[in-house]
Parts: structure tokens; C-alpha cells; sequence
């Protein structure tokens, strides 16, 4: 029964958009987690924590201004009444 839901929803095409947007929100929450740990503690020998931090923090902007340039190409849908 499940597998039959995901496929019939898998083709609606707002369905993936919806899919997609949810992936796309949680991975820039789990960008904003990983800034609040100590990078120096997890990261392998040789790696400048600092750097790591910028690249996040370059993924961060760059996904939310994907996010900003999706909401205002965004068609306003017409008034029904």
C-alpha cells in the first residue's frame, strides 16, 4: 500500500517539488547545527576547522539564495472571486 502512495505521488510534479524543498530546509538546519559544534575536535589532522566553517557557511547562503530566487519566480496564482 505504501509503495503504491509513493509511486502515484512520486509523479506529481509538485509533489518532488515538495520533496525537494523539505531536503533541501532540513540539509540548511543541519548546516546550522554543524556550526555549533567543535569542528577542531571532529575534524581529521591537516583540516583548518576556520576553513570548514566558511565552506558551511558559503553552502548556507548559496542554498538560501536558491531558496529567495524559487519564491520570487513564483507565479501569483490568479484570485478565484
Amino acid at each position: 500500500m505504501f509503495r503504491r502512495f509513493t509511486r502515484r505521488c512520486g509523479r506529481l510534479p509538485l509533489f518532488r517539488l515538495g520533496l525537494i524543498t523539505i531536503l533541501l530546509s532540513q540539509f540548511i538546519d543541519g548546516l546550522d547545527a554543524l556550526m555549533g559544534l567543535n569542528l577542531a575536535a571532529i575534524l581529521p589532522e591537516g583540516w583548518d576547522p576556520a576553513e570548514v566553517m566558511a565552506y558551511i557557511g558559503l553552502a548556507k547562503i548559496g542554498l538560501r539564495l536558491v531558496f529567495a530566487l524559487a519564491t520570487a519566480l513564483q507565479r501569483d496564482s490568479p484570485d478565484p472571486g
